[in-house]
């Protein structure tokens, strides 16, 4: 597996989302939401799909390049501080993808507008629809991953983001370092937000024996993912 960089356009048809997450999201559990606001946010789904533009991309750095320990995490000679949840998950890889994905800006600018607007009750739905597509786009980018990984008879690790899972926001500029300049349209804050909001980035882990885990909510300390289980037990936040 060599060193390479791949960056896509995605149509809205491109991606699978999901109104029952948006609206568990919203407190509503079963994902039944009464209306107006099921009405409302049925049309906010619609109207926001002439402003999202989908970008999706990924860095794969060849076999040799990665290695994790316990709290820590390299990529070829750039050091990351994980939790041990990250570093554990990541113990048996030797190569490592970094993506990204984005909603892009004009999703941003609308999104906006209703806060501005006095509106603040569309503009949380419509929040938590941006956060939808990026993870949307997420998964999508995963699965080029992990089909590429398949090609050279490796597999791959759950994906994983700063800012999750005890890992510092504050190294997305390290993260960035790997890819080149406005992947995915984005940009970094000197405090390492990602502009446009509604962006997502992250790493994979790939080798031999690499497994991919199903998500648990209980082992993760975030509590501000819009995506958090509303099981008993597990606290429902807004997104991020």
């Amino acid at each position: 597996m060599h060193d390479i960089t791949e960056l896509f356009s995605l149509k809205i048809s491109d991606v699978k989302t999901d109104p029952i997450t948006i609206k568990k999201a919203m407190g509503y559990r079963g994902g039944k939401a009464p209306q107006p606001f099921d009405d409302l946010l049925r049309s906010l789904i619609q109207e926001a799909q002439n402003y999202i533009n989908l970008q999706a991309g990924y860095r794969i750095l060849p076999r040799g390049s990665a290695h994790a320990e316990t709290g820590w995490v390299r990529l070829n000679e750039t050091v990351f501080k994980t939790d041990k949840l990250i570093s554990s998950r990541l113990k048996k890889m030797d190569a490592a993808a970094i993506f990204t994905t984005s909603v892009g800006h004009e999703f941003d600018t609308w999104s906006r507008r209703f806060f501005e607007d006095g509106d603040p009750v569309s503009g949380y739905m419509v929040d938590l629809i941006g956060s939808e597509y990026a993870e949307a786009a997420a998964d999508w980018i995963e699965l080029r991953i992990i089909e590429k990984a398949k090609q050279h008879t490796l597999n791959c690790s759950n994906r994983y983001s700063p800012g999750y899972c005890g890992w510092s926001v504050a190294e997305q500029h390290k993260l960035f370092g790997f890819l080149p300049e406005n992947f995915c349209g984005i940009s970094l804050t000197e405090t390492a937000l990602m502009l446009p909001i509604k962006s997502v980035s992250g790493i994979i882990g790939i080798g031999p024996e690499m497994i991919k885990k199903d998500y648990q909510c209980k082992i993760c300390t975030l509590d501000n993912c819009y995506k958090r289980n509303t099981k008993p037990g597990n606290k429902q936040t807004n997104a991020a």
